[in-house]
């Protein structure tokens, strides 16, 4: 019994002792047949040229440099974006606004017109519909007894009169503090400087306006009278008389 104790203690008290590994033999190197794998490792290696030892410091603040023109870009693709935006809005508002403006104006022209004529029809024609902002306006016009042509290929007087209910069209739709004619009523003849001289009295409800001319019956109708006269030779005199 006492020893089967001694074997029992033996057996559960001792320690596993570890396996000792075989010893491994290094593997022998072929240097014959390794020789064209050396070969083209060393002129790999050769190819990186001299070892840059200030690289990483270099990459550091080249990479530093790119974040630095990333972000640059990445502000100014917003600008860009923003900025079309804008452009976009305010082309609509643009074309939106020349819209309506461009038919009041075609409607007070064509009653302007009709007024000067005594007759006859003229409007305002749009040479790209499609593209209000970049679309001239051609006058289009119809005296008494004639067909719709444009305003080039009237006479002279007719484009006159025309151009007049064009400026004063404009003038009613949306009145200056004061509006200067110079020689505007040259080309007209007696009647149709009458029916001119209607309109300007209509506009002298909304703007002051000075007409620089030499016909007279345009100079019976004024308020008043500025002109310039010599009673000696090199001298010249203001001349101002109140008709009213």
């Amino acid at each position: 019994s006492e020893a089967m104790r001694r074997s029992s203690f033996a057996a559960t008290g001792s320690e596993e002792t570890p396996a000792v590994p075989e010893d491994t033999e290094e593997e022998e190197i072929n240097l014959s047949a390794e020789e064209p794998r050396l070969r083209r490792l060393q002129a790999q290696i050769e190819k990186f040229g001299p070892v840059n030892l200030l690289a990483p410091e270099e990459y550091s603040k080249l990479e530093e440099r790119y974040q630095f023109l990333n972000e640059q870009m990445d502000d100014l693709l917003q600008a860009i974006t923003s900025l079309g935006k804008a452009i976009s809005k305010i082309d609509k508002e643009s074309e939106k606004r020349f819209s309506e403006t461009f038919e009041i104006m075609n409607t007070k022209f064509q009653e302007i017109f009709s007024r000067l004529f005594k007759g006859g029809e003229g409007k305002l024609v749009l040479t790209d519909p499609e593209n209000l902002l970049e679309s001239g306006v051609e006058v289009m016009v119809r005296p008494r007894g004639k067909k719709f042509q444009s305003i080039t290929l009237l006479s002279g007087g007719e484009k006159a009169l025309s151009a007049i209910a064009l400026i004063i069209a404009a003038c009613l739709i949306k009145p200056a503090p004061f509006l200067l004619f110079d020689e505007i009523d040259a080309p007209l003849d007696d009647r149709n400087t009458s029916y001119f001289l209607e309109l300007v009295k209509e506009i002298d409800d909304y703007s002051q306006v000075i007409l620089i001319t030499h016909n007279k019956k345009t100079m019976q109708e004024v308020n008043s009278l500025i002109g310039i006269t010599s009673n000696k030779t090199g001298t010249s005199t203001v001349v101002s008389v109140d008709l009213t």
